[in-house]
């Protein structure tokens, strides 16, 4: 006897039939064992009385249904119990949350980047504010100078020790004894002034020249000799550490000029401004000023040299200076470039118009017009190794150009 087993699925209610081997086996033997009984009574075939494949065949139905039921029973098993090692472990849920509450690498290293260049930024800012203050590098020359010399800072020193507080100056100044012998000299000069009747003719003649005279030697804290050299210009600019003394602003050596530090210094400038000779390093130099509000840049010749990358220039003007490696300069509306050398820079006219280029030299540029460019002129250029620029129509003007490709 075999057996069937009844395969029942709780969830979806199904029920499956499969037979054991010996089910399988136990028939096909049978079904054999009946055609050779059925081929070996070939006298007697096909009745019922002869042939015994009936009888043989009959053990087919006897067969038991065995029930499985498949549904799993897994017992719960506490977390402890379970081991892990270091590639598995368990977390909480408390401990979860905490890592998600937690920052990238990548956020990490972004918040660090962004927090060196603010205070790059910051550093440079207060370096350029103490560089314009009134001789700050004179006078911290000196201080170090001052710092390496042992006995002069011995001086120091002792001068420290020796110096008045604010009482004691304040009690000496209440007593009658603070008139040294300079002092009395300067009286008695004074008084002798007062009585030959010197002062009243001054007073008299002269006082409103000798008030201009005091003026001008002290505009803005300088010299007379410093007033001179600044001509007409409303400022004039440096990098710290060349024409000391010569400038009222000075930009930070050794690194780029940062857009910050360099519109803060002269992007709502008006009028006219001088750039001492010096390497600029300024990587993003843009000028997209206001119409109706002039600024002529001068320079000192080629030695005036801005280190560009990206320039962007509207109603600007430039005279006598140098522009170097700009990848992308993108000229609009009303500039003039006078007398200004062009070293490796694109140079690209953008829907621009009104726009000057006078005496000036190209080498090694390249130069196109976009979209649609008119008034524009080019006048007296030298263009080495540069294809002459052309434009057809618009009243734009090229003349007295020298190309030597």
């Amino acid at each position: 006897m075999s057996e069937i087993y009844r395969i029942y699925d709780k969830e979806t209610g199904n029920e499956q039939l499969l037979v054991s081997k010996e089910y399988v086996d136990l028939r096909i033997k049978a079904l054999k064992d009946a055609i050779l009984s059925h081929i070996q009574n070939i006298d007697k075939a096909h009745t019922d009385q002869s042939d015994p494949a009936k009888n043989q065949t009959s053990i087919l139905d006897n067969a038991d249904i065995v029930d499985i039921d498949l549904s799993l029973n897994i017992p719960e098993i506490p977390a402890e119990m379970v081991k892990t090692d270091p590639m598995h472990r368990f977390i909480t849920h408390s401990q979860l949350e905490v890592f998600k509450d937690k920052p990238t690498t990548h956020e990490v290293e972004t918040m660090v980047n962004n927090n060196i260049n603010y205070l790059k930024n910051s550093f440079n800012e207060m370096y350029a504010r103490l560089l314009n203050m009134p001789d700050a590098v004179k006078k911290l020359r000196e201080i170090a100078k001052v710092v390496q010399d042992d006995e002069n800072l011995k001086g120091i020193y002792d001068a420290i020790d020796d110096k008045v507080t604010d009482e004691e100056f304040a009690d000496h100044l209440k007593s009658n004894l603070h008139l040294n012998n300079v002092d009395r000299k300067s009286l008695n000069l004074l008084l002798s002034l007062i009585q030959d009747g010197t002062i009243d003719k001054v007073k008299s003649v002269s006082l409103d020249y000798c008030n201009s005279a005091f003026n001008s030697y002290h505009l803005d804290g300088k010299t007379p000799e410093q007033i001179r050299s600044r001509g007409a210009y409303h400022r004039i600019y440096s990098v710290a550490g060349y024409n000391e003394n010569e400038a009222d602003y000075y930009f930070y050596a050794g690194e780029h000029i940062y857009k910050e530090v360099f519109d803060q210094a002269i992007y709502n400038m008006v009028g006219k401004v001088l750039f001492r000779e010096c390497d600029y390093d300024i990587p993003e130099f843009i000028m997209n000023r206001p119409k109706y509000k002039d600024l002529i840049i001068e320079g000192c010749g080629n030695g005036t040299n801005f280190i560009v990358d990206r320039c962007y220039f509207n109603y600007v003007q430039f005279d006598n200076c140098a522009f170097s490696n700009a990848s992308f300069m993108q000229v609009l509306n009303s500039n003039t470039f006078r007398n200004v050398q062009f070293d490796n820079c694109k140079i690209t006219l953008d829907e621009a118009t009104m726009n000057r280029f006078i005496d000036c030299i190209f080498n090694n540029c390249e130069i196109r017009f976009n979209k649609v460019c008119t008034y524009n002129r080019f006048s007296g250029c030298i263009f080495n190794k540069t294809k002459q620029p052309k434009y057809a129509g618009g009243n734009n003007i090229f003349s007295d150009n020298i190309e030597n490709l």
